[in-house]
């Protein structure tokens, strides 16, 4: 159970953060940028002429640095290009991070899936009056019951595979937990259910255990004993 709710949890984290990832991407590619213009708007042929007058003054400076009087030839140039900046990477950023967060949610649904999938193929328990063989369903199933035989009936989606069924029952006090029942029970390995009854003639709680005849864990569950009184209802206005 305790990796079936982290699975769960990693499932929910990544689908979160991608669908955030995809948020952000989308409102960056779509959202418009508000500039105030300051000053007067100037087009590209009035930035290139700047920028050539500027080159220009500086190679006079420079001729006449060198020649210590006059003039200098300016070199004759015809591609002033405006400097363009590179574009970066961020469409490439994203596709990683999406990627990777795509990796995290498929993990968790796989793992999910397989917890999920061996805990409903694995046999159950039921606590019950008695059961319906020909739908192999519980009738009035509960895990509180009041003092007398119950039901115990155990379900399972495939073949249990074992030839006895050997059933522990403890009773779970203060102290610890003291042996009240056991009993081995013959089964059929291409059975995929079976039931047998318990007498529980003292209140309290109950562990019941159902081992293979390796050894091997069933199935196994709790059931809470309660005072007669419980299964009487007080009339009110009488």
């Amino acid at each position: 159970m305790i990796l079936i709710a982290i699975s769960g949890l990693l499932l929910l984290i990544g689908f979160s953060l991608f669908i955030a990832v995809l948020g952000q991407y989308f409102l960056k590619k779509h959202a418009k940028k508000v500039v105030k213009e300051r000053g007067p708007k100037f087009s590209e042929r009035d930035y290139r002429e700047r920028y050539r007058l500027e080159y220009e003054e500086k190679l006079r400076e420079t001729a006449v640095q060198e020649a210590g009087a006059g003039e200098g030839t300016v070199p004759a140039r015809t591609d002033y290009a405006l400097p363009v900046a590179r574009e970066r990477g961020g469409a490439g950023k994203w596709v990683l991070i999406s990627l990777g967060i795509s990796i995290v949610i498929l993990l968790g649904f796989y793992i999910s899936y397989r917890q999920w999938g061996e805990a409903l193929k694995g046999p159950r328990l039921y606590f019950c009056e008695d059961v319906n063989y020909e739908k192999l369903r519980p009738i009035n199933r509960s895990d509180t019951f009041t003092r007398g035989n119950v039901t115990v009936f155990i379900k399972a989606k495939r073949t249990i595979d074992t030839a006895r069924a050997l059933v522990t029952i403890y009773k779970l006090e203060t102290g610890g937990r003291t042996s009240y029942y056991s009993r081995k029970i013959p089964v059929k390995p291409d059975w995929t259910s079976f039931s047998f009854r318990v007498l529980f003639d003292k209140i309290g709680t109950y562990s019941v255990t159902v081992l293979d005849e390796e050894g091997a864990l069933i199935a196994e569950k709790n059931i809470i004993i309660v005072p007669d009184s419980y299964a009487y209802r007080t009339v009110i206005g009488e």
